[in-house]
């Protein structure tokens, strides 16, 4: 990562920590496309301003970040950061908002995800002779994999010093 002159940045987290909200655009207005922009932001404790998949509140809850998607024009989204900047209660409360939708607790997304199905999934895949490869339904998966890691590195850099 590169700071806004063209120098090389030792720590992407650090670097982004130093400030309360994260431009998180993405390449590609395309549905499912969600890159680790947004999981940076919320890693690095800033709120991710976002633009990109326009049903990224699927994934992520809509009170813990601002979505560019949300509002009529930039002016607007401008207008709403400014406030957010200016009146720190609503700003703490987006800040610690849980990143990902929930029920009970838990990611949405994993809801009716049993046991057996995961069971069945790894199954499949490691005897299945065939690749299916679809661009759209890649992008979560391989979010939640990234995010994974990311939480799994940090968790270990705070047990082991």
């Amino acid at each position: 990562m590169f700071n806004t002159i063209g120098q090389r940045v030792a720590n992407k987290y650090e670097f982004l920590s130093q400030y309360k909200f994260n431009l998180c655009f993405e390449n590609s207005k395309a549905h499912g496309y969600t890159t680790e922009k947004i999981i940076d932001a919320y890693f690095a404790h800033t709120i991710p301003i976002y633009w990109g998949n326009p049903a990224v509140a699927l994934d992520f809850n809509p009170k813990s970040f601002i979505n560019v998607h949300d509002f009529k024009d930039f002016k607007e989204a401008l207008d709403y950061i400014r406030y957010l900047d200016t009146h720190d209660n609503a700003y703490l409360e987006m800040l610690h908002a849980h990143p990902l939708n929930t029920i009970e607790e838990k990611p949405s997304l994993y809801q009716n995800l049993s046991f057996a199905k995961i069971l069945e999934f790894l199954q499949n895949a490691i005897h299945s002779h065939e690749i299916y490869h679809n661009d759209d339904a890649h992008s979560i998966t391989s979010l939640l994999g990234l995010l994974g890691r990311k939480l799994a590195r940090k968790i270990r850099k705070k047990l082991i010093p």
